[in-house]
């Protein structure tokens, strides 16, 4: 008996967690129908998030021998033009990548890592500077004019995707972004099916972490992936070096809008009230900044501060003959609840 695959009508954060969730539960078929009929509002989160899980599922299912369909779908015509339904096989709308994007949204888009690499070697720079040239476009697109919110996306992004290339073996990075003026947000969101936090950390002899949560806060402590910080200086005097990048930018976010990062089956959310912890099943890892675009004007100001507060936490736990998530996390204490 066939069974059907009912996409949320808001595809926001908890909507996609949730569904992820459900996902796990689905019965053995034959045939698989994914309903749209409901699906209205389409965030990037939820679009990586659930297009992942839907590549999966249906790799899976259809070497079981296993049929996919899709139903009603075609009233969503921005999800088809920001390539969602091709993003998972359903062949309905723009391939990702295919829209050329406009001053309020990046379309989902697929970069191919060894691509990346064999570019990089073809300009004759390192492959961050690569990265770099990739990001300042994308970031332009997104930062409305506005030369702090610019800086704050190249930075974050660039970072992100290092990360990717550094330590999740994925064979691609996926990216799409929003901004909503009326909402007074930007929203960017990255994406790898790579091997996870928790695996990458555990090459890390000097890291204790029993669960893929504590794994997470450990991998926000500024320092943690051991780069030197005089080598990376002159690149980012006022971010500080590449092993700040994932602090420097939840920082930014928990002051600025939220920040959200999930890997190997666990979800921690940032904010100004602190953090909070969720449960959705996923193997790769994703990270999404949200950003009050009227805050950023404040951004100056505050990053020396961010950059002294990691500073001091990188030589606190440089200190330490392990770290754990317990001593190191300033999550916990900060604002919580």
């Amino acid at each position: 008996m066939p069974v059907t695959i009912e996409l949320p009508r808001d595809l926001n954060v908890m909507n996609s967690l949730m569904f992820c969730r459900e996902l796990e539960l689905l019965e053995d078929a034959d045939v698989y129908n994914v309903d749209c009929r409901s699906l209205g509002n389409v965030e990037p989160f939820g679009m990586l998030l659930i297009g992942s899980r839907l590549r999966q599922l249906i790799k899976d299912k259809k070497e079981k021998g296993a049929k996919f369909f899709a139903r009603n779908y075609e009233h969503n015509d921005y999800a088809a033009h920001m390539g969602f339904f091709k993003s998972v096989q359903l062949n309905y709308g723009n391939a990702p990548g295919e829209a050329k994007g406009s001053s309020t949204y990046l379309p989902i888009t697929k970069i191919d890592v060894q691509e990346l690499i064999t570019e990089s070697h073809e300009r004759r720079e390192h492959v961050v500077d690569t990265i770099e040239g990739r990001t300042r476009q994308l970031s332009k697109v997104l930062s409305c004019g506005n030369k702090n919110i610019e800086g704050v996306l190249t930075y974050s992004i660039r970072e992100i995707m290092r990360n990717v290339l550094e330590h999740s073996y994925a064979e691609s990075i996926w990216y799409a972004g929003q901004v909503w003026p009326s909402k007074d947000r930007v929203e960017v969101c990255i994406l790898d099916e790579g091997i996870g936090v928790q695996k990458a950390l555990k090459a890390n002899r000097h890291l204790e972490f029993k669960t893929a949560e504590e794994a997470l806060l450990l991998a926000i402590e500024p320092g943690i992936s051991g780069k030197d910080i005089k080598a990376e200086q002159r690149r980012d005097e006022v971010y500080g070096n590449s092993g700040y990048g994932l602090f420097m930018t939840s920082r930014i976010c928990q002051d600025n809008g939220s920040f959200i990062i999930g890997s190997t089956n666990s979800f921690i959310i940032i904010n100004g009230k602190g953090h909070k912890s969720y449960e959705s099943p996923f193997t790769g890892t994703i990270i999404r900044l949200s950003l009050n675009i009227s805050n950023i004007a404040q951004i100056d100001s505050l990053l020396p501060i961010y950059l002294k507060e990691g500073a001091k936490r990188a030589r606190d736990n440089k200190h330490l003959d392990s770290i754990s998530a317990s001593k190191s996390s300033r999550l916990l204490l900060r604002k919580d609840k």
